[in-house]
């Protein structure tokens, strides 16, 4: 990705409609970095000046633990109507992909680093005489951005058959 739109990246199903139950989940994302309703994931950057990194992996169970230079992990479980994602920023590009077990239940391992260090950059590249080049030259220092995220999800359940059949009806 690169970058964060409003500092904000969010990661949901294709068919779940963005922003139900969003308020609290947005709110709390400002102080825990990243927060989720039951159908949407959302991660406050640091930033969204310079390149922001997001990797996705999706894993047949839980994953391992992250070695020690990632945060904590923060975990979720979401509904994966379709099981097609996306994520993105608001107002900026999206990256989609499937789910390789297809629709439902989802835990969500997520994990970021390098916030402090992308805070002080952007206080350099802003007392730079050219903010333009400034910005260039972390991007070709740090070609896979200085904030990083890492969403790892796996399948941890069936949907049940008749959650979403109102919305199929005409």
């Amino acid at each position: 990705m690169s970058a964060a739109h409003y500092r904000l990246i969010n990661f949901r199903d294709v068919e779940n409609d963005a922003g139900v139950d969003a308020d609290d989940a947005l709110l709390r994302s400002y102080t825990d970095v990243v927060a989720a309703t039951d159908y949407e994931l959302f991660i406050q950057c640091t930033q969204d000046l310079l390149p922001v990194a997001v990797d996705v992996e999706v894993w047949p169970g839980p994953p391992p633990p992250v070695d020690g230079s990632w945060s904590e992990a923060q975990v979720f479980t979401l509904d994966f109507p379709s099981g097609a994602f996306f994520f993105g920023s608001p107002t900026g590009a999206v990256v989609d992909g499937g789910l390789p077990e297809g629709p439902g239940y989802y835990t969500l391992d997520v994990v970021h680093r390098g916030r402090e260090e992308a805070a002080a950059t952007l206080r350099r590249v802003l007392g730079h005489e050219d903010i333009a080049v400034a910005v260039e030259e972390v991007r070709g220092e740090h070609p896979d951005g200085v904030e990083q995220y890492l969403i790892r999800l796996w399948r941890t359940g069936d949907l049940p058959e008749d959650e979403y059949a109102e919305w199929d009806e005409p």
